[in-house]
């Protein structure tokens, strides 16, 4: 039977790992939204067209 301060040590091990994780998809999200938002800015601000703002 493991004592005390094994399962102890165990859990902070195991909730370390989790909120690891939990940021890094947080941090690759962010980045994967902001990086999508400057491509669509980018890209409308140097390769628009001037008639595609017309109506058709």
């Amino acid at each position: 039977m493991a004592s005390e301060f094994q399962v102890e040590v165990w859990l902070l091990f195991c909730l370390l790992i989790a909120g690891a994780l939990f940021f890094l998809y947080v941090f690759f999200r962010l980045g994967y939204v902001l990086g999508m938002f400057l491509g669509a800015f980018i890209f409308k601000r140097f390769f628009k067209d001037g008639d595609n703002e017309r109506a058709i």
